[in-house]
């Protein structure tokens, strides 16, 4: 094999590695996004539900106390969601490298990398892609 064929032999493989990675995003975004809807319905209900409550007894339950378990239904309930690992993680630190969230999270780097672009594009993240560091914007909890 000459070497103009070997190096072809090598951007063929390249891509088609690349094809396989872009197919397995874009599978676990079609995962996501049903897991997504089914979240949003169930955190509506509850919200819904301490509305009631608080009527109810006649407290004001405070936002807070909601954000707080908002946030425990995302970490322990719906924790697998990457999205919400990363946000988790993200609460107690400065900025954080992508290797470390994926080491943390136990969530693949292909996976990792998508839910970092889609927290960056909803303004929760500040994603730098050269120096693949994430830092949190916005405090949930």
């Amino acid at each position: 094999m000459t070497e103009s064929e070997e190096t072809d032999s090598e951007e063929i493989t390249g891509v088609i590695k690349a094809i396989d990675d872009l197919k397995g995003i874009a599978n676990f975004f079609d995962e996501f996004k049903d897991d997504y809807v089914k979240i949003s319905r169930e955190l509506s209900k509850m919200s819904k539900e301490f509305e009631s409550m608080a009527k109810v007894k006649g407290e004001k339950i405070k936002l807070r106390e909601i954000l707080a378990l908002s946030m425990t239904l995302l970490t322990e309930v719906f924790g697998a969601q990457p999205h919400s690992k990363i946000l988790f993680l993200l609460h107690g630190v400065e900025e954080m490298s992508r290797d470390s969230l994926t080491k943390a999270s136990g969530i693949s780097a292909a996976a990792i990398r998508h839910a970092l672009a889609d927290l960056n594009s909803a303004k929760l993240v500040e994603y730098d892609v050269e120096k693949e560091t994430a830092k949190l914007l916005k405090r949930i909890y």
